[in-house]
């Protein structure tokens, strides 16, 4: 089970890394559009804030993605230990919240790839095929049919998520606490 977290993990992590690869490769294409439109006469503050906003976003997204999976093994960890005391009903019920919450959140990572990808892909169409102004603003609207595609597949999934989650970790305090007064009563 913990090799399988372990290659999770790693699975999610390159997915993170070329989502952060591919979003900063167009930072940088749009960029060298802007530089040429503006003919030198390049805006030094509006490159510095592209870069950090594109360095910040990279960042909290390998952060958030490590602070879940780190509570999915947490999880299975304390899962796996108290099982056996668990009454078989709360030891299913906790597994299968749990796994539902990690099967939506690997959905999520997986959808997030595909669209990343083939969003890339056509806004690097867009770079091969046209330098002009235009493409800036065909870019723009790519972009912006991106996130709307993104956050509302990513909101829809989030709350079922957390839920599941969150359900799963509430049986598991439970039954420990169950444990605890047990043992301290005996």
């Amino acid at each position: 089970m913990e090799r399988v977290i372990r290659q999770l993990e790693q699975m999610i992590r390159k997915v993170d890394q070329a989502s952060v690869d591919r979003h900063n490769s167009l930072v940088n294409d749009l960029n060298r559009m802007q530089a040429q439109k503006a003919a030198g006469m390049r805006n030094d503050r509006v490159e510095v804030v592209k870069e950090l906003l594109s360095h910040i976003y990279g960042k909290a997204t390998a952060y958030t993605n490590l602070i879940i999976i780190a509570g999915y093994v947490a999880f299975y960890s304390m899962w796996g230990s108290m099982k056996d005391h668990l009454p078989r009903e709360w030891m299913l019920t906790a597994g299968l919240l749990i796994t539902l919450s990690v099967i939506l959140f690997v959905s999520v990572e997986i959808y997030k790839m595909i669209l990343t990808g083939l969003h890339y892909k056509k806004v690097n169409k867009v770079l091969n095929d046209d330098q002009t102004e235009r493409a800036i603003s065909t870019i723009q609207q790519l972009e912006q049919e991106f996130n709307r595609r993104m956050y509302g597949f990513w909101l829809l999934m989030l709350i079922p998520t957390i839920i599941t989650g969150i359900g799963s970790g509430i049986i598991l305090a439970v039954a420990f606490a169950q444990q605890l007064l047990l043992e301290l009563v005996a």
